[in-house]
């Protein structure tokens, strides 16, 4: 018997008492196994409004006038079918709906029309995915992570999978290896960040993704600031953390961090634990209506702070700042000339073992004022960045005024963006040296989607 196919209209969820049935439906069939994901009827409305603002569809399945399950997609790109939202209401799973839909919704008219259908889902859903192999979808390798809330309140990432199917009307593959499936650019204090989720790309040649990537931002949102750094999301080791912030580089930022933590997250309000590229333990995290706080990477088996004739070196995990105080800020050539000098290891000599780190950075302190100018320069691409703005600088500042006052510190730093970042530092008496630091700021998030690569 086929099912009941009715489409959904925009609208608010008291308008039609089919909205309210879809929203329940949604909720419920994402809360139980392989997901249990908790997800709020401000939440289910979200989706599949955004979905229907966006021009896609959803079809509401009734079996006996009962809501049973729903699907729906969209033409993300003209020819390319996304299914988007597939549920089966968990009550009527496994006597077969699930096939019924997926066969009903192939043989509709915007699918039917596809050049490539395509579908996402859990890596580890085998359910879902033999039952589209079973409708001629194939895995083609490509592998993104999915920020959720589970049903106990913890942000996991879900490694989701693409699976892909010709149209009826092409016999080819639905390759597409110039696409990125989920780019997020960020802007923490003024730094334009990429973020990148897709999997597959992690043993890429990263120069050249880093300029492919930038040069397509640039081109498809002309609007957005310029990209200044790249980063990837990928999967913790520890069990502990909410996900890993891999710089393109393999240096420590505190900014990057930072909006892996706000996209990770969701923005909502939690504490947790991030890895990071550059540094070795988990750091610790808060999230509050305000912005993203995160602990400084500190080394606790090394020299942290060193006074030397330029001004003080401060050794984070994975990057070292030289802070250099004064009643003006320096231009941009000054500061490349004192990279220079941080770089350059005289013939015979030793390299300092605080300027042996992924990434140096001058941070140029005017203390009256309260501003702030960084240039840091990245071994991996051997490049010289002046930042807009930069968390680990900010935060060396106040690691820096810690150590000379042998007090706590809590400081509000302007960016060259404008922007402002506030940083701390513990001074402990115990051990007499720095023990913590931190940076805290609000992470917007000015894009998030799709790229493809020029």
């Amino acid at each position: 018997m086929p099912l009941d196919l009715q489409p959904l209209e925009p609208g608010p969820t008291g308008r039609a008492p089919d909205w309210a049935a879809a929203v329940d439906l949604y909720r419920a069939a994402f809360s139980r196994p392989p997901y249990l994901e908790a997800i709020s009827a401000a939440d289910a409305e979200a989706a599949l409004t955004g979905l229907l603002r966006r021009g896609g569809e959803v079809l509401l399945a009734h079996d006996r006038g009962e809501a049973v399950a729903l699907a729906g997609g969209e033409q993300r790109v003209p020819g390319r079918y996304h299914l988007a939202e597939f549920a089966v209401h968990p009550d009527r799973q496994g006597v077969g709906l699930g096939r019924r839909l997926l066969s009903a919704l192939l043989d509709h008219p915007p699918v039917r029309q596809a050049v490539c259908v395509e579908v996402w889902t859990k890596a580890d859903n085998h359910a879902a995915l033999g039952l589209y192999r079973a409708h001629g979808f194939e895995p083609d390798g490509a592998a993104t992570l999915v920020p959720r809330t589970d049903v106990a309140g913890r942000s996991r990432l879900h490694r989701s999978v693409r699976l892909t199917r010709p149209g009826p009307a092409t016999v080819s593959p639905c390759a597409d290896p110039d696409r990125l499936h989920r780019v997020a650019v960020t802007y923490p204090s003024g730094n334009a960040t990429a973020v990148v989720f897709d999997q597959h790309r992690l043993d890429e040649d990263r120069a050249t993704l880093n300029r492919r990537l930038i040069r397509a931002l640039a081109d498809a949102h002309p609007d957005l600031p310029g990209i200044e750094q790249c980063c990837f999301v990928t999967e913790p080791f520890d069990p502990r953390a909410i996900a890993r912030m891999e710089m393109f580089g393999g240096e420590f930022c505190g900014n990057a961090a930072r909006s892996v933590v706000r996209l990770a997250t969701r923005g909502r309000p939690m504490c947790g634990w991030l890895e990071a590229s550059g540094v070795r333990a988990p750091l610790a995290f808060e999230v509050d209506a305000h912005g993203v706080r995160l602990h400084l990477p500190l080394p606790d088996d090394a020299e942290v702070v060193r006074p030397t004739s330029h001004g003080v070196l401060v050794g984070l995990e994975g990057i070292t700042h030289l802070v250099v105080a004064g009643d003006e800020l320096p231009g941009d050539t000054a500061r490349r000339a004192l990279l220079d000098e941080l770089r350059d290891v005289p013939d015979g000599g030793e390299r300092d073992p605080l300027l042996d780190r992924g990434a140096l950075g001058v941070t140029c302190w005017q203390p009256d004022a309260a501003q702030a100018a960084f240039s840091v320069w990245v071994d991996e691409v051997d490049t010289v960045f002046d930042e807009t703005a930069c968390g680990s600088g900010t935060g060396a500042i106040a690691v820096a005024l810690a150590h000379q006052r042998q007090a706590p510190v809590e400081v509000d730093v302007g960016q060259p963006s404008g922007r402002i970042i506030r940083a701390g530092a513990h001074y402990a008496d115990a051990i007499g040296r720095v023990a913590e630091a931190w940076i805290a700021g609000e992470v917007e998030v000015l894009s998030d989607g799709e790229v493809m690569l020029r």
